[in-house]
């Protein structure tokens, strides 16, 4: 089922709401990255406009003069391999918090860490090989998994009755994914937890009219800096531009009628002809 495609014109539309008319409070942890940052200058620019609202940004990255002025606050991650570090530092910088309408999960990375198959016959250089795939997963669950969970569990604690959370996943890892295994786990991880969430929520607020919406953005490959330096002589016709996923998000905020069931996944798909369009994968 196709949800939405960014190169089809939407009407314009006044601005709505949240219930009661209220302000919008957003977290978006990532807020440094490619993505993080776009998707923050568009909310902010586009739709987080009254003075009421407001913005909180979160990384492990400080934020540069450009990426600040979109923030109302920031909360600083430490770069820590100990989860509870990483999630008790959130907490404790949105105390001040009551509760947020919007929680969005943008921090994310990759790297190969596959498991190495042919590997000398020598004992220490095999012990060696296959340290590094553990210490590249290790990296894979802080950079992917790490956020999710801290996320989740402020969502948890704070999301409000009518809210949305928002988790960047893969494609990549609806399937097996061989020379990333460490990649590929760290995701299908997140995907769980992004379901799990929904289907808690569900459970829950059964019969309430505004519930708590939870889903799962899977982009392939995001057309950013690093990527194009990374893999320069690849075709970036079917990579996703930041902004398109930044444009979808705020039209779920816009409109909520058009965010997808709770605990939905929905792939990202680029076409160089049919734009970008997002369908629904699980």
């Amino acid at each position: 089922m196709m949800i939405s495609s960014t190169s089809i014109l939407r009407a314009p539309l006044k601005r709505l709401r949240l219930s009661n008319d209220r302000s919008i409070t957003t977290l978006i942890l990532g807020s440094t990255g490619c993505l993080g940052g776009t998707i923050t200058k568009h909310l902010k620019e586009s739709l987080l406009v009254n003075e009421e609202d407001v913005l909180i940004g979160s990384d492990v990255v400080k934020p540069n003069d450009e990426n600040r002025r979109y923030l109302d606050d920031f909360v600083p991650l430490p770069t820590t391999t100990i989860l509870e570090n990483y999630v008790r530092a959130l907490h404790r910088g949105c105390r001040k918090y009551d509760g947020f309408d919007v929680i969005i999960c943008a921090a994310g990375g990759w790297q190969p860490s596959g498991v190495e198959y042919d590997v000398a016959d020598d004992d220490d250089v095999r012990e060696e090989e296959f340290l590094a795939f553990a210490k590249s997963t290790r990296e894979m669950l802080q950079k992917n998994l790490f956020p999710t969970v801290a996320t989740a569990s402020v969502s948890a604690a704070k999301l409000n009755e009518d809210g949305l959370f928002v988790g960047i996943g893969a494609t990549a890892a609806l399937s097996a994914t061989p020379g990333m295994e460490g990649y590929g786990l760290a995701k299908v991880a997140s995907h769980h937890l992004i379901q799990s969430l929904g289907k808690a929520s569900l459970d829950i607020m059964p019969r309430k009219l505004l519930r708590q919406t939870h889903v799962g953005i899977l982009p392939s490959i995001l057309d950013t800096p690093s990527n194009r330096k990374a893999d320069g002589d690849a075709d970036i016709s079917k990579w996703t531009k930041p902004i398109d996923i930044a444009t979808e998000i705020g039209s779920w905020i816009e409109r909520p009628y058009l965010r997808p069931a709770s605990g939905s996944l929905v792939k990202v798909v680029t076409h160089k002809q049919k734009g970008t369009m997002f369908v629904l994968s699980r």
